[in-house]
């Protein structure tokens, strides 16, 4: 018996995430509802999964390429975090652009800097590890408060959040002790 519903896929055979979504947006179309995915798991990873992610139509809208327009006590943030004065200077000059791809339950990140590019890639409320250009792998929960995408490290208090506006990302960096900066990416 052949499935109803066939998804498209790429050349390495996994289902792209516009394929995904297009099928996601089809069946809400055709049963004439909205889906909203909702986490029933009892662990507590799964339990910082928010109840009511974006809806389907919102994934597509925060996909894009964000270019750097300016930051605030990022440097600050770097130094909290525990880097060299090197590489933070070198990381606090930068003017990176922000490249958002998603699908139906996650997103990948990829950072363009002049010297190097960092790609992370995660599902919502799934654990994962990372490294944010700092040179050190981090353990990571993503979560999805309304407009607001949460980056939070579970082996210890540091965070990324990107809030998503009309306009662009303001992403927010906090360290440990509570030392948090800023910086803002406008669509490019």
């Amino acid at each position: 018996m052949s499935p109803l519903i066939t998804m498209p896929t790429d050349s390495k055979r996994r289902v792209t995430g516009f394929s995904r979504l297009a099928v996601v947006a089809t069946i809400a179309l055709t049963l004439g509802l909205v889906f909203l995915t909702r986490t029933t798991s009892t662990s507590s990873v799964a339990n910082a999964v928010p109840a009511d992610p974006l809806p389907v139509d919102m994934y597509a809208a925060v996909a894009g390429k964000y270019s750097f327009a300016s930051s605030n006590g990022y440097e600050d943030f770097l130094k909290a975090k525990g880097l060299g004065m090197v590489k933070r200077s070198l990381l606090a000059k930068e003017k990176p652009d922000l490249i958002i791809e998603n699908y139906a339950s996650g997103y990948t990140l990829t950072t363009v800097y002049s010297l190097k590019t960092t790609k992370i890639s995660f599902t919502l409320g799934v654990p994962f590890d990372a490294d944010f250009n700092y040179n050190f792998v981090e353990h990571v929960v993503a979560t999805l408060h309304d407009d607001t995408l949460d980056l939070a490290r579970t082996d210890d208090a540091s965070r990324e959040s990107y809030a998503f506006g009309a306009d662009g990302i303001v992403v927010t960096y906090t360290a440990n002790d509570g030392t948090s900066g800023t910086v803002t990416y406008r669509r490019a």
